[in-house]
Order: structure tokens, then sequence, then C-alpha cells
């Protein structure tokens, strides 16, 4: 009796080669739709979830494209049962890990572009790892107008950056929200930022933007 074993080599994945090209096909197209649709505003992020969402599809089609031209080859199912195994990780990490990621982050950048309206009575701003408390700021002009200018906030999604000077903030009224703000010296004219949460194990990242129009704010009330 020959023993399952999942040591394969060239000769296994050329046998399965319709799979593979089922998968790649699939794949692309469901980068492409993903690039399409543009949910999230990384479009490496679109490219990757598109991709993943068609994977599995991409395994059925190539499953049976092998088993309509190869079906007297057993020898192939040990080798068909380890890409499902690894196509169904792929899908699960897909859908219970990145894309509640994607949708949270696009929920915090909505929140933010509704900060007027979200009767923010105080903002409370902190050093880089927000331990120690720098200023509070409370007039309600002010508040008003980080509120206003913040709302033109895009995504962003962050390469290797330069950065000057950094802020943990946290505005308070009907809702907390929670900011790490920077500058780069290659974007005199923006701010960028991250939407935190601060916790006992420390600050967590989740989604990231930019902004134009609060660079006048922070020149005027945190430089």
């Amino acid at each position: 009796m020959k023993r399952f074993s999942l040591a394969f080599g060239f000769d296994d994945l050329l046998g399965v080669w319709r799979v593979f090209v089922a998968v790649l096909a699939c794949q692309i197209a469901g980068g492409a739709a993903g690039l399409a649709y543009g949910y999230h505003y990384s479009w490496l992020v679109n490219l990757w979830i598109g991709g993943i969402a068609a994977t599995l599809p991409g395994l059925a089609i190539g499953t049976l494209w092998q088993r309509s031209r190869a079906a007297a080859a057993p020898e192939s199912q040990p080798l068909l049962a380890f890409l499902w195994c690894c196509g169904l990780a792929v899908c699960i990490a897909g859908l219970f890990y990145e894309l509640p990621r994607m949708q949270r982050e696009m929920r915090n950048l909505a929140e933010v572009v509704r900060l007027p309206e979200a009767g923010i009575r105080q903002i409370e701003v902190f050093d880089e790892q927000g331990r120690t408390s720098l200023l509070t700021l409370s007039d309600p002009a002010v508040v008003a107008d980080f509120a206003a200018r913040i709302a033109d906030a895009a995504g962003f999604a962050p390469g290797k950056m330069q950065r000057t000077q950094t802020w943990y903030a946290v505005t308070t009224g009907d809702g907390r929200h929670e900011f790490q703000i920077y500058l780069d010296s290659r974007y005199p004219e923006s701010v960028f930022g991250y939407f935190v949460r601060m916790s006992d194990t420390g600050m967590s990242s989740h989604g990231s933007f930019q902004s134009r129009a609060l660079r006048a704010w922070v020149e005027a009330h945190l430089m």
C-alpha cells in the first residue's frame, strides 16, 4: 500500500498545472475587480482581498478541469487536498482578519469626516507615546476648528515616512476619538495620522489618513 505523503516534487506540481492556471486566472480577475470596486483606500489591499476572494472559485474550476482531463490520476489527490487546505486557510484569514480590519479602517475614516457633528468638547494632546500630557484645549472655537479641518481627511497608505513631530491626541464629548498625528518633512502642506487605540499593552493602529486643512491648526496650536 502506498503511504500518504506531503512531499511533492516538480512532477507532482506539473501534473496539476490546470489547477494552478485556474487559480491564477481567477485571482487576477478577482484582484482587478477589487481594484475597480476600490472599497479601501489602499490599492494593494483592494488587489489582495480581491485575489483572496477568488481563490476558492479558482480551486473549484481548476479541480473540475483537472478531473475532466486527468480522471485516472489518483496520485494527484493528496496534492489537490493540500491545495484546498491552503486555499481554505487563506480565505478564512481574509474573511475573519483582513476584511474586518478593512471595514474598521473605513468606518474610522467615515467617522472622522462626520467629526463636526460629533459634539466634541475637549482635545487633550500628549507626547508621541501618549504618556505625558502636553496641553488641553477646550475653547469651543478651537475645538470646532479642529473638527472642521480634520473632516477633509482622506485615507492614506503610508510608506517610509520621515517624521519630524508626532503627537497623540484624544477628543472627548459625545464620543471618544484617538489619533496619532505627525508631520513629514517631505510634505510641508499636510498632516498625517493614524486612528489608534491606547490600552495597557500599548498603542494599536486602525487605519491612517492625510489632511491638508489640519496643517494650519497644528501649526497654530501644537508648534
